[in-house]
């Protein structure tokens, strides 16, 4: 099947899932007693709910299209290259990405704060920001140890799975045969994986983190070490929110505190890090893959 056939398949699938998310999401508030469709924009919902609506999402538009896609245009059985036969050294190399990336994510947000653009701009990039961050707060749970480990569950794992599946295990192989070049590909997914999160303020950082995961994809050939990454640094945010909470509520405009933000010096060694380590896994991967 053509490159670009198997693109508008992936697309229409997503479509697809959001369209269904909508209704199945309003059926669901609708059979909640005292709660409805308006209160939604205020995150004015049970959590439970909250949760609920969230696990529609994410298996609606990411993980059901992403499996039904390998159904549909799939050749081999272990289409998204569930592997767990990775080398330790791998695994370990993985977790040092994973922890090098987080203060570098912090070097590509302030890029972005960096960026002039005109004051309208800056108003409708605000508002999503804050939309963001209230989603955020709406979904996490820190009541005590064991609602922390929910949260992690719920905001970091289930994500983590998901998003690897459609973006990595799908959209990026798309993207490789389409064009036929690894660079091209990565970059591509990349830039639509940060996109589709409408954060602005966020995009550099996470199209960096795209790229990262995508050459762990394509050298690495396991999506368990994409997942692992992706994990870890949902994770952190996750950890260092209730660390810094605990039980006290989330403020609402959290998402403008630059108080946590990682230093300059610690930004740059962990670039530096981050692109040595990651060229060892790339050679190690080839080693291992030219040896198997």
């Amino acid at each position: 099947m053509p490159a670009y056939r198997q693109f508008l398949i992936l697309v229409g699938l997503f479509c697809t899932g959001l369209l269904a998310a909508i209704p199945i999401s309003m059926i669901v508030v609708a059979l909640v007693p005292n709660v409805h469709i308006k209160d939604l924009a205020n995150s004015n919902i049970p959590y439970s709910l909250t949760v609920i609506l969230l696990f529609i999402q994410d298996i609606l538009l990411f993980a059901l299209p992403a499996f039904l896609f390998a159904k549909i245009v799939a050749c081999k059985k272990n289409y998204f290259q569930f592997n767990a036969q990775s080398p330790r050294e791998l695994w370990l190399l993985v977790i040092v990405i994973a922890f090098a990336a987080i203060p570098v994510n912090d070097f590509f947000a302030q890029i972005n704060e960096w960026i002039p653009i005109p004051k309208s701009w800056t108003v409708l990039f605000k508002s999503w920001e804050n939309s963001y961050g209230s989603s955020v707060t709406a979904v996490l749970n820190f009541k005590n140890f064991g609602t922390f480990l929910f949260s992690l569950v719920l905001i970091a794992l289930l994500p983590a799975v998901v998003e690897e599946l459609f973006f990595r295990g799908a959209l990026q192989q798309v993207m490789l045969k389409w064009t036929k070049k690894v660079f091209p590909a990565i970059l591509i997914t990349s830039v639509i994986f940060s996109a589709i999160h409408l954060s602005y303020y966020g995009f550099l950082a996470r199209a960096a983190l795209g790229m990262v995961l995508g050459y762990v994809y394509y050298y690495g050939k396991n999506i368990w070490l994409n997942i692992l990454i992706h994990f870890i640094n949902n994770a952190t945010v996750v950890t260092a929110l209730y660390i810094a909470y605990g039980s006290k509520p989330l403020p609402q405009n959290m998402m403008d505190d630059n108080s946590s933000v990682t230093p300059w010096y610690l930004q740059l060694i962990g670039l530096v890090i981050l692109i040595v380590v990651l060229r060892i896994f790339i050679k190690k991967s080839q080693t291992v893959i030219h040896n198997s």
